[in-house]
């Protein structure tokens, strides 16, 4: 656990520590309507326009997917397949924006 020595660190001091992350609610929302379903007062401008972290996010979750399906999940057509992706990929930037 790459936190340890910060946790550690922080009982020994007595620190409380404040984890933030966004509720399930948050998540389920932009999994189902993309970052356009949230309100502005939840998080404006999550960056989705860094091409070398899409594609290293895409490559991965297409390697993951290749996997399932040869496990005998089926197959999905291409275009179904990358708005998935896509929006797997919204869904990843507003969990580290939301905690950022």
């Amino acid at each position: 656990l790459h936190y340890a020595s910060i946790l550690n660190q922080a009982q020994k001091y007595k620190l409380r520590i404040l984890g933030l992350h966004p509720s399930q609610e948050l998540v389920d929302t932009v999994s189902e309507f993309g970052l356009a379903g949230l309100p502005d007062y939840v998080i404006t401008d999550v960056n989705t326009k860094s091409k070398a972290h899409w594609e290293r996010f895409k490559q991965t979750t297409q390697e993951a997917m290749e996997i399932k399906s040869n496990n005998g999940v089926g197959s999905i057509c291409d275009g179904a397949i990358e708005s998935y992706i896509e929006r797997l990929y919204e869904v990843q930037c507003f969990r580290e924006e939301y905690m950022a």
